[in-house]
């Protein structure tokens, strides 16, 4: 099951976010209203049950999938130029006590990966491909003006390496 706007992404240019994930379900919504609804009918659903066992078993499964992660991300560490997955570690490290939005760039979902995405709010979503980018980054930069929240945008490179 996917919920989510990606549907509402795909364009003839689709070709360029490559392979889609296969679903059963796909449910375009808003995840800030649709989720909290969604445990709200599970939870009604199991009855009072206990799910400790397996919220354990999920729990110590994303854990390995974690470590492994952050293993993947300190592979080529010292590469010229810097891999988005240090890029992203080295980031988290200075931002991960302050509380922040992350823009249209998850550098390659490094970030989506190694960052604490507690809350929708962290990342409203990837640029459409479509030079929205710098939109996307400048709207939620406005969106957050004039609070403490801690506006985190990369903008990718032109820059090609020989």
């Amino acid at each position: 099951m996917d919920i989510g706007l990606s549907e509402l992404r795909l364009s003839k240019w689709a070709e360029d976010l490559g392979d889609f994930q296969p679903v059963t379900l796909s449910v375009v919504a808003d995840t800030r209203l649709a989720l909290p609804e969604l445990r709200r009918l599970v939870r009604d659903r199991m009855g009072g049950r206990d799910t400790s066992v397996r919220r354990d078993q999920i729990a110590a499964r994303h854990d390995e999938i974690v470590a492994e992660w952050e293993r993947e991300a300190k592979r080529d560490w010292g590469a010229a130029p810097m891999t988005a997955p240090r890029l992203a570690s080295e980031l988290w490290s200075v931002i991960k006590k302050d509380d922040w939005v992350l823009t249209a760039n998850t550098l390659e979902d490094w970030a989506l990966r190694l960052w604490d995405m507690d809350s929708p709010a962290r990342h409203p979503g990837r640029s459409f491909g479509t030079a929205t980018q710098i939109a996307v980054s400048l709207g939620v930069g406005l969106a957050y003006r004039g609070t403490d929240k801690m506006v985190v945008d990369v903008q990718p490179s032109r820059a090609t390496a020989r």
